[in-house]
């Protein structure tokens, strides 16, 4: 069982097949993806792009995603032709999905769209060893996040969106997501 299957319970047999291949069904799962990625339109937002080592705005980017288990949840590599973008998903005792890059973590609340999984942003936190200190909402980033089934191919379309309070947009990447068939 993914976490997202985990998460979602019984509502994840809602969530359209096309979605569901884009999650985890055993220890690993890689896909090829075509992303759209743009950036910050300002030199504050740039700035801090290539400090926390964000794409770089690209057309059609080849993307490269494996999702392999672990024994706290799940590990996400995005293969960006510029560098990886990696961050480890996992449960919170509340119930939401934590998926956490180095130093920040996104709580976010799973809600079922349209045969599709919505994550609605609820909380940012810093995380230093153990512990956590919660960003208020003035400072923390915002995230918004979709993914749903692809209209015309047997794959799933994602959408994530990032910006800062005062900063505005730093990055957006939308595209598909095509499992691919492990060869043995």
């Amino acid at each position: 069982m993914n976490i997202y299957q985990d998460i979602l319970g019984e509502q994840w047999d809602a969530v359209s097949p096309k979605v569901q291949r884009s999650h985890l069904a055993g220890d690993e799962l890689h896909a090829n993806c075509v992303l759209d990625v743009t950036g910050s339109a300002n030199v504050f937002g740039r700035l801090i792009s290539r400090i926390v080592l964000l794409p770089a705005p690209m057309k059609s980017a080849p993307v490269g995603l494996r999702v392999c288990s672990s024994p706290r949840g799940e590990i996400w590599d995005r293969k960006f032709p510029d560098h990886t973008l990696r961050s480890v998903q996992y449960k919170s005792a509340e119930g939401y999905l934590i998926d956490r890059f180095r130093l920040i973590a996104f709580y976010f609340h799973l809600e079922l769209s349209n045969g599709g999984i919505l994550h609605k942003h609820v909380h940012t936190y810093l995380v230093f060893g153990s512990l956590q200190v919660r960003l208020p909402r003035f400072l923390a980033p915002s995230v918004i996040s979709h993914e749903e089934p692809d209209s015309s191919e047997d794959a799933s379309t994602i959408t994530v969106s990032l910006s800062m309070p005062l900063i505005g947009h730093l990055l957006t990447y939308r595209g598909i997501v095509r499992p691919v068939k492990e060869q043995k």
